[in-house]
């Protein structure tokens, strides 16, 4: 682990570079992450949101790109919170975000990207955008 450090800031700003440039093809069909001016995103996990996870799962699979959804139910939901008497509706976000497509990032670092998923030019805008609540 320590032999990586030294390439962590690289690996990161590659990873932050390539998530802007599916962000910027993205944007207007998904719901996809935002950076804030008082921080920077390293992109572990390149999120989006789609209120149709299952038809945009299947499309980003005929399309040969992995997804998957990591967190299917939320913290607060889990067996071991159930001591703390959380129920549903207690935290709309990380419910929300429970029923997100998730993509991971290495793909990201990986795959040449010269005009990320390109076939997405020939979906019909907002054919899979979420609402943000």
């Amino acid at each position: 682990l320590q032999a990586k450090l030294p390439y962590i800031d690289s690996w990161n700003e590659k990873r932050r570079e390539l998530a802007h440039r599916y962000s910027e093809k993205l944007g207007s069909t998904l719901v996809v992450p935002i950076e804030r001016e008082w921080g920077k995103h390293v992109y572990h996990l390149y999120i989006v949101r789609s209120a149709r996870r299952e038809e945009l799962q299947a499309f980003l699979k005929q399309k040969g790109i992995a997804s998957e959804v990591y967190y299917p139910l939320p913290p607060h939901l889990a067996t071991p919170c159930r001591k703390f008497g959380y129920k549903e509706g207690d935290f709309p976000h990380a419910e929300l975000a429970s029923r997100e497509t998730q993509r991971p990032a290495e793909s990201l670092a990986t795959r040449k990207v010269t005009s990320p998923m390109p076939s997405w030019h020939r979906v019909r805008r907002s054919r899979f955008r979420s609402t943000p609540s």
